[in-house]
């Protein structure tokens, strides 16, 4: 037969207190030690905090919606501006000011909205009070004339400086797209407008607005800020820089590459955007090699072979350097590499079946498929030779 348990005598009230005391004492030095800990321990060996996840309450769809809603209404405002113009209902003045007054009124609505959680609507209307905007001091000096082109430039600037911050402050990249595509389309708009350009400007203002655009993406990690904003600023710099000082725009694309190479350097932790990084960079080089080869051939050639020759010098130049690419891409095991060697060499290849077979004088068309061909069968080998050296080694 089991013996009884021995009942448990309740502790007396003296105890209950000094265990109670106990623990409370243990609890602030258990506080203590953690606080000291986290001041004395740097940063980098403390470990990394993960943020809760962030649900979002909007499908594709939703926002979908709210885009071409945004754009629909920013059509509409444009089509009032212009039967406002056709029935004379008011001024070039009252016009600006009007639109003025509708672009920031969408802005401060927008701003309400993001107040209430209204995340994805409020960055719709913010986008199209700016594009309002930009559109109305655009009017202002390109049709009314109210404004000179200085004055111009710098309020388009000052709009698409603060389309940016807003971007920052919605966390919106598809704001922060808009709002550097309009920057970069400023001096282009004012050169279609009839004024004179002003290429003192147009160097150190691009290269301004590619570092602001890198900064910002190496901040909020945008990747896909990179490939269209680089790619506006070389078609921008193509028609500002190039057609008047070519050898300018030579410098240009070198120094942004080597703005862009040491950006992705930078980023190499967020693969994504450090590839973006540098294939935007070996653009900006082989642009300036194309038109290296053109200025050579422009003083090296007769007025009747110009175009023949820069173009077979131009897919040379640009096999040559998909080559390069392919052997780096082997010897690097880069993925980016071997990607760009494939678009460059189906480019040649594209661009000597479908343009230069039409273009090309005979002598200069026999060669280039001559030297085409070699050029690809001497990367097909150098590319198996180093691949397999690799396999090799490893």
């Amino acid at each position: 037969m089991a013996s009884p348990r021995p009942s448990l005598k309740p502790l007396p009230d003296s105890d209950v207190r000094e265990l109670r005391a106990l623990v409370e004492d243990l609890t602030e030095r258990v506080a203590q030690l953690e606080r000291r800990l986290k001041s004395e321990t740097p940063p980098e060996l403390l470990p990394p905090t993960v943020p809760p996840p962030v649900k979002s309450d909007f499908s594709f769809g939703p926002k979908l919606i709210n885009r071409i809603g945004a754009l629909t209404l920013a059509i509409g405002i444009i089509f009032f501006f212009k039967y406002a113009v056709d029935s004379r209902w008011i001024g070039a003045l009252g016009r600006v000011v009007l639109g003025l007054f509708a672009g920031i009124a969408l802005t401060g609505v927008a701003e309400w909205l993001r107040k209430r959680n209204q995340q994805v609507f409020s960055q719709g209307v913010a986008g199209c009070g700016l594009a309002t905007i930009f559109i109305s001091i655009y009017a202002a000096f390109a049709y009314y004339r109210l404004a000179s082109q200085m004055a111009g430039f710098v309020a388009l600037a000052l709009t698409c400086a603060l389309a940016v911050l807003l971007s920052l402050r919605y966390a919106s990249v598809s704001i922060a797209v808009l709002s550097f595509i309009g920057a970069v389309l400023t001096p282009l708009l004012l050169r279609t407008s009839g004024a004179r350009p002003v290429v003192a400007l147009h160097f150190p203002y691009l290269l301004l607005v590619s570092i602001t655009a890198i900064i910002i993406s190496l901040r909020q990690r945008w990747t896909v800020l990179m490939p269209i904003i680089g790619g506006f600023v070389l078609f921008a710099a193509l028609f500002l820089i190039n057609e008047s000082h070519p050898d300018l725009f030579i410098f240009f694309c070198f120094l942004f590459a080597a703005l862009h190479f040491g950006s992705a350097a930078r980023a190499a932790s967020i693969s994504r955007l450090s590839d973006a990084l540098y294939l935007v960079g070996h653009a900006a080089v082989i642009l300036a090699f194309i038109r290296i080869v053109a200025l050579w051939a422009a003083h090296h050639s007769a007025p009747a072979d110009r175009i023949s020759l820069t173009s077979e010098l131009e897919s040379f130049l640009i096999a040559a350097y998909g080559i390069a690419m392919a052997i780096s891409g082997v010897v690097r095991k880069s993925t980016a590499d071997r990607a760009l060697a494939i678009v460059l060499l189906a480019f040649v290849v594209a661009k000597l079946y479908l343009w230069d077979v039409w273009q090309l004088t005979r002598f200069y068309l026999i060669t280039a498929f001559i030297a085409l061909g070699v050029v690809l069968l001497v990367a097909s080998f150098l590319y198996s030779r180093f691949r397999d050296a690799r396999r090799d080694e490893t």
